[in-house]
């Protein structure tokens, strides 16, 4: 081959990088202050691409596939919602999650994956406190009305930040947890460990569950990802739509990243502990849920936060077919709160 055709082809490669390169690097723009702030990051420059063109016209975008420009952005930017893929060569979307929860708690913030990887989803739980799971290939139209909803959120906790109250528990007093696990040896270590600090009900079956339900102010729900043989994920669904301020924690050692999928969309729950939870961790993660609760107690628009995606309908089928197993304690919580 000549050299003039070697140059020639050398100059397009260049000149295509350049383009994409600049096509993935949106990180000067002119900020309309009327419109929300929305920051993407993913290796990918398609990727890039079709999310800027899908929300530029709603939304200041902000895409890049350097994390450092990415950590750069959540420090000097406010950034109403976040969108980060998780596989990335650098550093793990999970991992830039948990730096923006710290960082920018008030973005609202979601991570985007093509694939379910199981530690990915306990980490999006537990550190970065996600909206939503995303999957890659995204329906458009669904995508944008979930970010639409993030926006409308987090502008309104914007709106509403200076004005948040802060509220304690007076001396003596507990919150009232329910441990909802068959296996007496997990309650008696929820009981000997925090008896201090909460009012604990152990439901050991359906019907205790049910009557606990019926009869006490619940603050805080430990479980594992399955009871009596079933999900969980309808009873943390429906909790969540009707008390919404309620906190729940999952305590398991049967991992499955859909079964979590479903509970970060369908249960926002708070933490994903994986057994044996060791002492200091177990007891650090139910502090920082009665703190959550608190919070939320007493600042209800925050709860729009921890708003949680409609059950589908194969899946509300599926629900009907587990009775009298779940039904008689979703039966339950729909008479007392619905």
């Amino acid at each position: 081959m000549k050299n003039n055709e070697l140059l020639s082809q050398y100059e397009d490669i260049t000149e295509n990088l350049s383009s994409s390169s600049a096509e993935t690097e949106q990180l000067n723009i002119d900020i309309d202050p009327n419109k929300p702030t929305i920051l993407f990051i993913d290796d990918e420059v398609r990727i890039l691409r079709s999310l800027k063109m899908i929300f530029r016209k709603t939304h200041n975008v902000f895409t890049t596939s350097d994390p450092e420009a990415f950590r750069r952005l959540i420090r000097e930017q406010h950034i109403h919602v976040i969108v980060c893929d998780q596989k990335m060569p650098k550093v793990t979307g999970t991992q830039l999650l948990a730096e923006a929860n710290k960082v920018s708690p008030h973005s609202i913030r979601f991570l985007l994956t093509g694939y379910a990887d199981l530690n990915a989803v306990i980490e999006s739980i537990n550190h970065g406190e996600v909206y939503r799971y995303l999957t890659k290939p995204w329906d458009v139209e669904q995508l944008k009305s979930i970010i639409n909803e993030a926006t409308e959120i987090s502008q309104m906790l914007e709106r509403r930040e200076n004005n948040l109250s802060k509220l304690t528990l007076k001396e003596g007093e507990k919150l009232n947890l329910l441990v909802m696990f068959e296996n007496e040896v997990i309650y008696k270590r929820f009981n000997e460990q925090f008896h201090d600090e909460f009012n604990i009900f152990w439901g050991k079956d359906v019907e205790t569950t049910k009557h606990i339900l019926e009869t006490q102010p619940i603050a805080i729900v430990v479980s594992d990802i399955h009871f009596c043989q079933q999900k969980i994920v309808p009873i943390v669904n429906l909790l969540k739509q009707l008390v919404p301020d309620i906190i729940v924690l999952t305590v398991t050692e049967h991992l499955d990243s859909g079964d979590l999928i479903e509970l970060i969309n369908q249960g926002q729950i708070y933490r994903c502990l994986v057994r044996p939870v060791p002492v200091e961790v177990l007891g650090r993660s139910m502090q920082q849920a009665e703190e959550k609760h608190l919070e939320l107690h007493n600042n209800p628009e925050l709860q729009q936060r921890f708003q949680v995606e409609a059950i589908h309908t194969e899946n509300a089928e599926q629900q009907d077919e587990d009775k009298p197993v779940l039904g008689n304690i979703l039966d339950s919580i729909r008479k007392k709160f619905g």
